[in-house]
Formats: C-alpha cells, sequence, structure tokens
C-alpha cells in the first residue's frame, strides 16, 4: 500500500509538470485557449456597444497566450472577428472582420508529436492574406472547429444538369511493375481509390465531413489523399516522418475559377495532369496535381468538376454563325503567313459538338458549341457554358490540355483591330482575376524581369479576314453580361446624362490636349452607331455619357464602361 502510494503521488507530480509545461509552452508559442463565449459577448456589448450587431451571436470565443494574453478570436454567427491589441497597455485595439461568406478555402493542421502543442486553424478570404490562428491541442477541439466551419461556409451546389460519373477506379486488377512504381513514386502521381472507404474514414475516424456529404472521387499519392465530394475538394496532406501531423484543407467548388487537365505524353510521359485556378492570394493560387494515366480516370474528373464549377444550363444564342461545313478559301502567300503566325479561323462548330460529346467526352450533355476556331494545332471553343481551348503539346502532339473557364468567372473583355500592312490577326482580351506574374527588379548582375499577365488576361488571335470582329464582341458582350440576370439596383432614367461640347478653340484647345482633359460627346450619336452600324450593344443598353480625350473614349451605361483607344 505504501508502494503504491508513493507511485501514485509520483504519477500526480509528473503529469502536473507536464502540465504546467504545457501551459507555458502554449504562452511563450501563443496557443489561444477556449474561454467562455457567453461571457466574452456580454463584456463585448457592455465595452463596445455597437461592435455586435443585434442579431449577432458569439458561438465560440478564445484568448491567445494559453488564456493569459491580451488578444481574443471570435467566432460569431456572422463572422471570424478578431481582436488585436496594439502599444503599451493594449490601449489601441484593431477589429479584423472577415464574413463566412467572403472565405474562399480553409484548413485545420493536427499537432505533431513530441514538443508540438499546437494545432493550427488556416483562412483565405476574398482580398486578403491568408489569416492563421494556432490552438492550444490540449484545451481546443480541432474537428469541432473544422464542423463549424463546414457549417458557416457557403457550398454551392450543382446548379445546372449534372452527368453520371463513374467512380470505379480502372484496372484495379492489373500489377504495376516496380519500375513503373518508382517512377510514379518519385513524381507523386496520384491513383483512384475506392470513394465509400475513403468517405467512411473521414465521417468516423477524422470527423471532417458532413452526415449528408457524399465522396465522388479519390486519389491517392503516397499517405496524401485529393478527395473530391458533392460540395467541396478536401485534400489531405500527412507530414513528418511519424505522419501524426496532418492537414486537412477544404476548397468549396465556387473557389475555382477555372481548370485544366492534360493527358499523358509520348514514349515515357506516363502521367495525366490536373490543374485548379483559383482567386486566391498566396500560395492556393493553383492547384496541381498529376495522376497515373493508367490509375487514374481523367475523364471522369473532368465530369465532375464541369458539374460542379460550371453553373446552370444555358440556352444557345440566336443568329450566332455556326459555319456548318465551312471550308477556308483564303490561299497564297496570305494564307501562308497568316498560318504561321498560328492565327485562329472559325471551323465548323456542329461538327465539334458532335466529336466532343463522346471523342473525348469534354463537354457536358447540356452544353453546346456555339463559336470554334482552329489555329496551326490549338483550338478555340465558345460553348453555352464556357471557353474551351485545346492546346496540343510537344513534338507528336499526344499531350493535349484541355482548359475551362465558365462565362461568368471573366470580369472584363475587349476587342482589337489589326494594325497596318503586315499586321494580319484581330486580337481577342478576356480580363480575369486569376493570379499574374508581378515581375522581378533588376540588380548589377541580371536584368530586371518584365511582368506577365498570366492567367489574369487571356489573349486570343483571330485571322482578320475571316472573323466578323464586331460580331464576336457582340457575342460576347450576350455571353458574359448576360444583361438580364444583372442586379440593377435602383431604377435610373434611361435618359443622355450628357451633351456635346462645343469644339475648343485657340489656346483652350492647346490646354486641353496638354491635360488631355475630357471633353463630352452626343451620346445620342454613339447610342444610333453602336445599334446599327456596329452592333456590339445588347438591344435595352442605352449610352448615357461618353467623353473624348484625344484619341480615347468614355462611354458609360448602367451596367459598364465601354474605353475606347486607337
Amino acid at each position: 500500500d505504501r508502494l503504491s502510494l508513493v507511485i501514485g503521488c509520483w504519477i500526480d507530480t509528473t503529469e502536473a509538470k507536464r502540465v504546467k509545461m504545457g501551459v507555458f509552452l502554449d504562452f511563450v508559442f501563443d496557443n489561444t485557449y477556449t474561454i467562455d463565449a457567453n461571457e466574452a459577448e456580454a463584456s463585448m456589448r457592455r465595452k463596445y456597444p455597437l461592435l455586435l450587431h443585434e442579431k449577432e451571436k458569439v458561438i465560440l470565443a478564445f484568448k491567445d497566450r494559453g488564456g493569459k494574453g491580451r488578444d481574443k478570436e471570435y467566432f460569431t454567427s456572422h463572422r471570424i472577428l478578431i481582436k488585436d491589441g496594439k502599444g503599451v497597455g493594449s490601449k489601441r485595439k484593431n477589429y479584423l472582420s472577415v464574413p463566412y461568406d467572403t472565405i474562399l478555402a480553409f484548413a485545420v493542421q493536427s499537432a505533431g508529436s513530441l514538443l508540438d502543442q499546437d494545432c493550427e486553424l488556416h483562412v483565405w478570404s476574398t482580398g486578403y492574406p491568408k489569416i492563421s490562428i494556432n490552438f492550444s491541442k490540449s484545451n481546443v477541439d480541432l474537428f469541432q472547429i473544422y464542423q463549424f466551419f463546414n457549417v458557416n461556409v457557403k457550398f454551392q451546389s450543382v446548379r445546372g444538369t449534372g452527368d453520371a460519373i463513374d467512380s470505379t477506379p480502372p484496372k484495379l486488377d492489373k500489377k504495376q511493375t516496380k519500375a513503373g512504381n518508382v517512377v510514379d513514386w518519385i513524381g507523386d502521381n496520384a491513383r483512384q481509390v475506392d470513394p465509400k472507404t475513403v468517405e467512411e474514414r473521414l465521417k468516423t475516424e477524422f470527423p471532417i465531413l458532413l452526415a449528408h456529404e457524399n465522396v465522388e472521387l479519390a486519389f491517392q499519392s503516397g499517405r496524401d489523399l485529393k478527395v473530391f465530394t458533392d460540395i467541396r475538394i478536401l485534400m489531405v496532406d500527412v507530414k513528418g516522418l511519424v505522419g501524426k501531423k496532418i492537414e486537412f484543407l477544404t476548397i468549396p467548388y465556387g473557389s475555382i475559377h477555372a481548370f485544366s487537365v492534360q493527358t499523358a505524353g509520348a514514349l515515357l510521359d506516363r502521367d495525366t495532369e490536373l490543374v485548379l485556378y483559383t482567386n486566391m492570394l498566396g500560395e492556393l493560387y493553383q492547384i496541381k496535381q498529376d495522376f497515373r494515366s493508367a490509375k487514374a480516370n481523367l475523364w471522369a474528373l473532368q465530369k465532375l468538376l464541369c458539374n460542379h464549377v460550371l453553373g446552370e444550363d444555358k440556352d444557345p444564342l440566336p443568329g450566332v454563325e455556326s459555319y456548318q461545313c465551312h471550308q477556308d478559301s483564303e490561299g497564297g502567300i496570305f494564307g501562308l503567313l497568316t498560318g504561321l503566325r498560328f492565327n485562329e479561323r472559325p471551323v465548323d462548330s456542329v461538327a465539334m459538338n458532335n466529336v466532343l460529346h463522346s471523342d473525348p467526352p469534354i463537354l457536358q450533355g447540356s452544353e453546346m458549341v456555339e463559336m470554334a476556331f482552329q489555329g496551326h494545332r490549338d483550338i478555340t471553343l465558345f460553348t453555352t457554358k464556357r471557353l474551351i481551348t485545346i492546346d496540343k503539346k510537344g513534338l507528336f502532339g499526344k499531350k493535349i490540355e484541355y482548359f475551362s473557364m465558365p462565362w461568368d468567372k471573366f470580369v472584363a473583355f475587349g476587342v482589337r483591330k489589326a494594325g497596318f500592312l503586315i499586321d494580319f490577326d484581330t486580337e481577342v482580351l478576356l480580363y480575369t482575376e486569376l493570379a499574374f506574374y508581378p515581375g522581378q527588379p533588376g540588380d548589377d548582375n541580371s536584368p530586371p524581369i518584365p511582368p506577365r499577365p498570366e492567367e489574369s488576361c487571356l489573349e486570343l488571335d483571330f485571322n482578320k479576314n475571316c472573323v466578323d470582329l464586331f460580331a464576336l464582341k457582340y457575342y460576347l458582350t450576350r455571353r458574359i453580361m448576360e444583361i438580364s440576370k444583372l442586379e440593377r439596383g435602383a431604377p435610373i432614367d434611361l435618359q443622355p446624362l450628357t451633351n456635346a461640347s462645343p469644339d475648343p478653340k485657340g489656346f483652350e484647345r492647346l490646354f486641353q490636349w496638354l491635360g488631355s482633359d475630357q471633353r463630352e460627346i452626343d451620346p445620342t450619336e454613339l447610342d444610333v452607331e453602336f445599334h446599327t452600324n456596329i452592333k456590339i450593344l445588347l438591344d435595352d443598353e442605352r449610352v448615357l455619357m461618353a467623353f473624348k480625350a484625344g484619341e480615347t473614349s468614355i462611354v458609360v451605361f448602367f451596367d459598364k464602361v465601354l474605353l475606347l483607344f486607337r
């Protein structure tokens, strides 16, 4: 009995020391502790009565430095609210609000082994860098936080007619060679796995998924998983030698602005590829994954992304030229020059539509090709739901990239006429919220690297003799603007708001030219011109204001601004 008492006291002392050490480490490494949410809300309403909305409730509350610090994080019914004390005595306080409907992605990471005392939360939101919060692993239930975000973050449902997806992994009975396994391991090539098995683990062993959530496709690469459910993409990243530290990253389908799939090439190229494009700042602007070509169904993944990213079904636009049975008649030296410059020409969109519903199955069942163009080897498609570019790569052209971007993800567009003499191409510019390369400043040893637009601006070149530029502009206006679905706000009088200014003379003309001053021009004349001679406006669009400075004009409508440059 005495020995048992001594051992019990030693265990209690050791446990008390371990707890004290944990509290000390939490204070040093700024790990947050859970505090009473009701008390936190009452204190906030008493000190700052206008900080919370009248119907807003604090659901979860945390305090940093092991509960001894001055900064706090509140998860309310409407937002994440972060209190950051500034200066000596913390008299100055910053409050950062992140509404749940602005969250583009979120992740939690479990604690590792040994002295790793903290688990982590990461949040990516619209127009703001990543927010990170460290929690004490002994005080905070990480999966409770994940389920809280599951409930409060907005997940979009399938908005159009989805296609059936074959979730059966291909060639499971076929064994792979040792050399093939080594190549796939080095290249981090994923293989398709049973979605039901993955779903069960993510609802029991790791309670990440919602109760009604279904896993549609799943892929495994080493210890990591890429899981595609009916509401999100879930990336499971197992870290460290022991594998105790695991990150669970959720990306709702609404955060995907574009995607591309790429087939395997010739000879030793054995992997297919997926690229997801988002508008998030930081490392998640692009997400790439390679797949074993024989162990992953690329076209099933393509169908899944179409179901969740492309959106509502849309009827074909009337009056669009399909170029059915079209034969390109341009030849001679000019045909050779434009062919060498890879300028695209219209081709039969009906034939393209028939082919790409089956071989390969790129299009959705409810989707139709409206316009099709072909360059030297590449193809551009305008469908009822998206822009598709088909890019043949490599010497043999066996590796093909299929890039897709829904029409509702474009934020601006423009057209540019061909120049003088040997300029044979007209151009379409499509602007997006995707990332661009900002460039690098130079130094004594290397020149500066200029910025590149990358996917933030997609430039399409068309043969000026084969494509009607204004018809193309009118098509893009109808397809991208979708004027019937715009939220117009308060009604306004659609009468012209400016009048033509008299032509300046003498010094006034000189000063206006030197200062690039805008002068008013008659919007009524422009409205007639844009609706008749160069038909680029929709029937119910009206020019409200128009200004001109030198060779630049600005035309203002109720729903957009049109810039004209010479």
